[in-house]
Protein backbone atom coordinates (compact mmCIF):
# COMPACT_ATOMS: atom_id res chain seq x y z
CA UNK A 1 0.00 0.00 0.00
CA UNK A 2 1.37 3.34 -1.05
CA UNK A 3 0.04 6.95 -0.34
CA UNK A 4 -0.61 9.48 -2.85
CA UNK A 5 3.04 10.90 -2.93
CA UNK A 6 4.79 7.63 -2.79
CA UNK A 7 2.76 6.70 -6.02
CA UNK A 8 4.17 9.57 -8.32
CA UNK A 9 7.35 9.11 -6.74
CA UNK A 10 7.57 5.73 -7.96
CA UNK A 11 5.61 6.33 -11.22
CA UNK A 12 8.43 9.26 -12.19
CA UNK A 13 11.52 6.98 -11.17
CA UNK A 14 10.17 4.57 -13.39
CA UNK A 15 9.40 6.83 -16.19
CA UNK A 16 12.91 8.36 -15.69
CA UNK A 17 14.79 4.94 -16.00
CA UNK A 18 12.98 4.02 -19.02
CA UNK A 19 11.28 0.85 -17.79
CA UNK A 20 8.19 2.32 -18.97
CA UNK A 21 7.12 5.76 -20.96
CA UNK A 22 4.18 7.60 -19.20
CA UNK A 23 2.43 6.89 -22.39
CA UNK A 24 2.43 3.07 -22.58
CA UNK A 25 1.80 3.33 -18.89
CA UNK A 26 -1.51 5.00 -19.32
CA UNK A 27 -2.56 2.74 -22.19
CA UNK A 28 -1.38 -0.09 -19.86
CA UNK A 29 -3.91 1.11 -16.93
CA UNK A 30 -6.98 2.08 -19.74
CA UNK A 31 -6.66 -1.81 -20.81
CA UNK A 32 -6.83 -3.15 -17.59
CA UNK A 33 -10.01 -0.91 -16.69
CA UNK A 34 -11.62 -2.00 -19.73
CA UNK A 35 -10.73 -5.88 -19.61
CA UNK A 36 -12.82 -5.56 -15.93
CA UNK A 37 -15.65 -4.00 -17.39
CA UNK A 38 -15.76 -6.50 -20.47
CA UNK A 39 -15.26 -9.16 -17.67
CA UNK A 40 -18.18 -8.04 -16.15
CA UNK A 41 -20.38 -6.87 -18.95
CA UNK A 42 -19.26 -9.12 -21.87
CA UNK A 43 -22.33 -8.09 -24.36
CA UNK A 44 -21.82 -4.61 -25.23
CA UNK A 45 -24.03 -1.72 -24.13
CA UNK A 46 -23.76 2.08 -23.37
CA UNK A 47 -20.90 3.50 -21.58
CA UNK A 48 -20.76 7.31 -19.55
CA UNK A 49 -16.88 8.21 -19.35
CA UNK A 50 -16.22 10.86 -17.56
CA UNK A 51 -12.66 12.47 -18.24
CA UNK A 52 -10.89 14.91 -15.95
CA UNK A 53 -8.45 17.06 -17.36
CA UNK A 54 -5.25 15.22 -16.27
CA UNK A 55 -3.98 11.82 -16.55
CA UNK A 56 -6.28 10.38 -14.77
CA UNK A 57 -8.73 11.92 -17.48
CA UNK A 58 -5.66 10.27 -20.19
CA UNK A 59 -6.85 6.59 -18.89
CA UNK A 60 -10.44 7.54 -19.42
CA UNK A 61 -9.85 7.91 -23.21
CA UNK A 62 -7.85 5.12 -23.53
CA UNK A 63 -10.88 3.34 -22.06
CA UNK A 64 -13.56 4.78 -24.48
CA UNK A 65 -11.44 3.87 -27.19
CA UNK A 66 -11.34 0.14 -26.21
CA UNK A 67 -14.74 -0.27 -25.18
CA UNK A 68 -16.05 1.90 -28.49
CA UNK A 69 -13.35 -1.73 -30.38
CA UNK A 70 -15.61 -3.75 -28.36
CA UNK A 71 -19.04 -2.41 -30.14
CA UNK A 72 -19.75 -0.08 -26.87
CA UNK A 73 -22.31 3.16 -27.55
CA UNK A 74 -19.65 5.52 -25.72
CA UNK A 75 -20.36 8.80 -24.36
CA UNK A 76 -16.78 10.78 -23.36
CA UNK A 77 -17.86 13.76 -20.59
CA UNK A 78 -14.81 15.74 -20.35
CA UNK A 79 -13.80 18.68 -16.95
CA UNK A 80 -11.69 21.13 -17.95
CA UNK A 81 -9.87 22.37 -21.16
CA UNK A 82 -8.18 20.76 -23.48
CA UNK A 83 -5.75 23.22 -23.75
CA UNK A 84 -4.92 22.23 -20.44
CA UNK A 85 -4.21 18.46 -20.17
CA UNK A 86 -0.94 16.88 -20.26
CA UNK A 87 0.58 15.54 -23.36
CA UNK A 88 0.02 12.09 -22.88
CA UNK A 89 -3.51 13.01 -21.96
CA UNK A 90 -4.04 15.06 -25.06
CA UNK A 91 -2.76 12.61 -27.13
CA UNK A 92 -5.15 10.09 -25.76
CA UNK A 93 -7.63 12.83 -26.14
CA UNK A 94 -6.81 13.44 -29.85
CA UNK A 95 -7.53 9.54 -30.43
CA UNK A 96 -10.83 9.30 -29.35
CA UNK A 97 -12.13 12.57 -31.24
CA UNK A 98 -11.29 10.49 -34.14
CA UNK A 99 -13.55 8.14 -33.10
CA UNK A 100 -16.24 10.11 -31.31
CA UNK A 101 -17.14 13.78 -29.59
CA UNK A 102 -16.05 14.73 -26.05
CA UNK A 103 -18.88 16.95 -24.60
CA UNK A 104 -18.89 19.52 -21.61
CA UNK A 105 -19.48 17.66 -18.25
CA UNK A 106 -20.95 20.70 -16.47
CA UNK A 107 -23.03 21.12 -19.67
CA UNK A 108 -24.35 18.22 -21.96
CA UNK A 109 -27.48 16.48 -21.27
CA UNK A 110 -26.28 12.80 -19.81
CA UNK A 111 -27.49 9.74 -22.05
CA UNK A 112 -30.36 7.52 -21.02
CA UNK A 113 -29.74 4.43 -19.14
CA UNK A 114 -26.27 3.65 -19.41
CA UNK A 115 -24.87 0.41 -18.52
CA UNK A 116 -21.41 1.40 -17.12
CA UNK A 117 -20.30 4.91 -15.68
CA UNK A 118 -16.44 5.09 -15.68
CA UNK A 119 -15.00 8.31 -13.38
CA UNK A 120 -11.78 8.92 -14.94
CA UNK A 121 -12.11 12.60 -13.33
CA UNK A 122 -9.21 12.75 -10.29
CA UNK A 123 -7.84 9.39 -9.24
CA UNK A 124 -5.60 10.23 -6.61
CA UNK A 125 -4.62 13.41 -7.96
CA UNK A 126 -7.64 15.54 -6.16
CA UNK A 127 -5.98 18.42 -3.59
CA UNK A 128 -9.74 19.90 -2.76
CA UNK A 129 -12.94 19.22 -2.17
CA UNK A 130 -16.08 18.77 -4.49
CA UNK A 131 -18.69 21.59 -4.31
CA UNK A 132 -20.72 24.04 -6.48
CA UNK A 133 -21.59 23.13 -10.46
CA UNK A 134 -19.45 19.72 -10.27
CA UNK A 135 -21.28 18.72 -7.23
CA UNK A 136 -24.36 18.87 -8.55
CA UNK A 137 -23.17 16.94 -11.77
CA UNK A 138 -22.05 14.73 -9.64
CA UNK A 139 -25.16 13.88 -7.72
CA UNK A 140 -27.68 13.58 -11.38
CA UNK A 141 -24.33 11.31 -12.85
CA UNK A 142 -25.04 9.34 -9.29
CA UNK A 143 -28.78 8.96 -9.89
CA UNK A 144 -28.44 8.05 -13.79
CA UNK A 145 -26.58 5.51 -12.46
CA UNK A 146 -28.75 4.28 -9.70
CA UNK A 147 -31.70 4.59 -12.16
CA UNK A 148 -30.05 2.42 -14.57
CA UNK A 149 -28.49 -0.35 -13.04
CA UNK A 150 -25.54 0.94 -13.85
CA UNK A 151 -21.99 -0.49 -13.19
CA UNK A 152 -19.78 2.29 -11.65
CA UNK A 153 -16.10 2.13 -11.98
CA UNK A 154 -13.54 4.33 -10.23
CA UNK A 155 -10.25 5.02 -12.32
CA UNK A 156 -7.74 4.09 -9.50
CA UNK A 157 -10.24 5.90 -6.65
CA UNK A 158 -13.41 7.56 -6.39
CA UNK A 159 -13.68 10.89 -7.31
CA UNK A 160 -13.96 13.46 -3.72
CA UNK A 161 -12.08 11.32 -1.74
CA UNK A 162 -8.30 11.78 -0.28
CA UNK A 163 -6.19 9.16 -1.03
CA UNK A 164 -4.44 9.05 1.73
CA UNK A 165 -6.94 10.19 4.46
CA UNK A 166 -9.95 8.98 2.85
CA UNK A 167 -11.83 11.65 4.18
CA UNK A 168 -14.77 13.40 1.79
CA UNK A 169 -14.84 16.77 1.92
CA UNK A 170 -17.60 17.64 -0.66
CA UNK A 171 -19.09 15.28 -3.17
CA UNK A 172 -18.08 11.95 -3.99
CA UNK A 173 -19.30 9.59 -6.74
CA UNK A 174 -19.28 6.46 -5.25
CA UNK A 175 -18.07 2.86 -7.17
CA UNK A 176 -19.34 -0.37 -7.61
CA UNK A 177 -15.71 -1.49 -8.58
CA UNK A 178 -12.53 0.68 -8.39
CA UNK A 179 -9.91 -0.10 -10.71
CA UNK A 180 -6.16 0.53 -8.99
CA UNK A 181 -2.25 0.04 -10.96
CA UNK A 182 0.38 -1.06 -9.25
CA UNK A 183 -1.04 -1.27 -5.62
CA UNK A 184 -3.81 -0.38 -3.34
CA UNK A 185 -4.14 3.15 -1.59
CA UNK A 186 -4.83 3.95 2.09
CA UNK A 187 -8.47 5.17 0.85
CA UNK A 188 -9.34 1.97 -0.28
CA UNK A 189 -9.44 0.33 2.80
CA UNK A 190 -10.53 3.37 4.56
CA UNK A 191 -13.57 3.69 2.39
CA UNK A 192 -14.45 0.42 1.36
CA UNK A 193 -17.88 1.17 0.93
CA UNK A 194 -17.67 3.75 -1.93
CA UNK A 195 -14.78 2.10 -3.48
CA UNK A 196 -16.51 -1.28 -3.83
CA UNK A 197 -14.44 -4.33 -5.24
CA UNK A 198 -11.15 -2.96 -5.73
CA UNK A 199 -9.10 -4.44 -8.64
CA UNK A 200 -4.78 -3.89 -8.93
CA UNK A 201 -3.61 -3.49 -12.44
CA UNK A 202 -0.06 -3.75 -13.51
CA UNK A 203 1.18 -0.75 -15.65
CA UNK A 204 4.87 -1.72 -15.87
CA UNK A 205 6.06 0.33 -12.82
Amino acid sequence: MLAAAEMRQLEQAAFDSGRVSSRAAMERAGQGVAAEILALRPEPGRALILCGPGNNGGDGYVIARLLHGNGWDVTVAALGRREAAGADAAANRALWEALGPVGDLLEMPLPEAPDAVVDALFGIGLGRGIGGALAGRFEAVSALARASGALRVAVDLPSGLDADSGRAEGAVLPADLTVTFHCRKPAHQLRADLCGTVKVVDIGL
